[in-house]
């Protein structure tokens, strides 16, 4: 590849909800644009740098601390590992020369921009959730534009700097649904990520009668494997983690979903016309006001800290009796305006 070839510099991850929007806009972009070149900086040993791996972008780890707002010694440690990241950062830019830094969320993403702010390196911000974490509301000083998921977002950046765009979705989600048989159940998926799921799903086993009543499917993550057991003694479908065409084959044929409230999740659940039972995650930002917005469209919200059995149940049944057209949103289009707004720089690079 040719040394004066563009190259983008995609940061962040943490999360799948936040991972998968960047290989996602990899993945629309560089069969249009071959000559541009991608490289992704995260933590080692990460969900990005799997991502990343799947997706066949070069990835470079570094190191990256923490921003706690709460008490504990490693807080003391992590300014020091976000300092030797901007310098490993800095080094890897001196070489490789990328002409813009597109950031989603999480701290790993901070050593990378500071960086490139000390570079002189143009940073396109992408803001899933309704509430910015602290993260993105510093990268959002350094950053020349900010793409936004939500319009309640746009109180928290510079208005000059900001445009909605709704969230990143994969290619491979069309909207398009399978339409279930007459007298088949209703098609329940449960799509809570793996880290803080495990209440809903110890919830979930105390009401059996769930999965009399509607066809489901479970998809566990790579953390709660030992539940799979539990579940496929009641003929659940059980998954430990899908791809991204198997889980647009499931959302086709999905009626409701209970699900926590990442913007992304909601998103493409939304584009399929399903409906949502959604627990919030109350320790992530912006994921219960991410479920309250939601709510206002028709979908059910319930309190993480005091649903049971029996409150989910109901929840499930209301929305399986509900008679009304949920909102759908077509998100695709987002991928084409940041794609012409990075168009846009590099005819200036």
């Amino acid at each position: 590849m040719p040394s004066d070839s563009p190259l983008i510099i995609l940061a962040g991850g943490g999360t799948g909800g936040h991972a998968t929007p960047l290989a996602s806009l990899h993945a629309r972009l560089s069969p249009h644009h071959p000559s541009w070149r991608w490289r992704w900086m995260g933590e080692k040993h990460s969900i990005e740098e799997r991502i990343a791996a799947e997706n066949s972008i070069p990835f470079s780890p570094i190191f990256a601390g923490k921003l706690r707002r709460y008490f504990s010694l490693r807080t003391l440690v992590d300014p020091c590992k976000n300092l030797v990241g901007i310098f490993q950062v800095m080094w890897i830019f001196w070489r490789e020369r990328p002409c813009l830094i597109f950031s989603k969320w999480w701290y790993v993403s901070l050593p990378t921009i500071f960086a490139g702010a000390l570079l002189g390196i143009p940073v396109f911000l992408h803001e899933s959730d309704s509430v910015p974490g602290l993260a993105n509301r510093i990268a959002g000083r350094f950053a020349e534009r900010i793409f936004l998921g939500f319009s309640s977002a746009s109180g928290y950046f510079s208005p000059q700097k900001t445009e909605i765009v709704w969230q990143i979705l994969c290619d491979r989600f069309t909207g398009e649904r399978v339409q279930r048989e007459d007298d088949a159940r209703p098609r329940l998926l449960v799509i809570c990520g793996s880290q803080g799921s495990a209440r809903i799903f110890s919830v979930l086993l105390q009401a059996p009668e769930i999965f009399f009543w509607y066809d489901t499917t479970i998809i566990l993550g790579t953390l709660n494997a030992e539940y799979r057991t539990q579940f496929e003694a009641y003929d659940v479908t059980v998954y430990d983690f899908v791809d991204p065409q198997t889980l647009a084959d499931i959302y086709a044929r999905t009626d409701i979903a209970i699900t926590r409230a990442s913007a992304t999740t909601l998103s493409e659940l939304a584009l399929y016309a399903v409906r949502m039972c959604i627990i919030p995650l109350r320790i992530t930002s912006g994921q219960v006001e991410n479920a309250e917005i939601y709510c206002t469209q028709g979908h059910e919200i319930l309190d993480e800290r005091t649903f049971d059995a029996r409150t989910l149940a109901m929840s499930i049944d209301r929305l399986a009796s509900s008679s009304g057209d949920f909102e759908t949103r077509d998100d695709i289009s987002a991928a084409k305006t940041i794609e012409s707004h990075i168009v846009s720089l590099l005819q200036r690079w």
